[in-house]
């Protein structure tokens, strides 16, 4: 069984709307510098910043995966 101790960033509201709640994500539980890549279903790297909050308004309807440096992967479902 895998445990771990590390708090996860929790991307929050996931689903999330583009057009609404200012189409932004926020990282729960993440310090506000913390380093993401946000790739799409492909792989390929759609968005990288540093900070808090994730603009997600310019993306497509998909599924989209949230690597944020020290806490893993998390799954984000953008819908229009």
């Amino acid at each position: 069984m895998f445990t771990s101790n590390q708090p996860s960033c929790i991307p929050y509201p996931n689903p999330i709307r583009a057009s609404s709640q200012g189409g932004s994500i926020n990282l729960l539980n993440c310090p506000d510098m913390t380093e993401w890549v946000l790739l799409n279903s492909l792989g390929k790297v759609v968005a990288h910043g540093q900070s808090s909050t994730i603009q997600v308004n310019n993306l497509t309807q998909g599924l989209y995966f949230l690597r944020a440096n020290g806490y893993g992967t998390q799954r984000i479902v953008v819908l229009k």
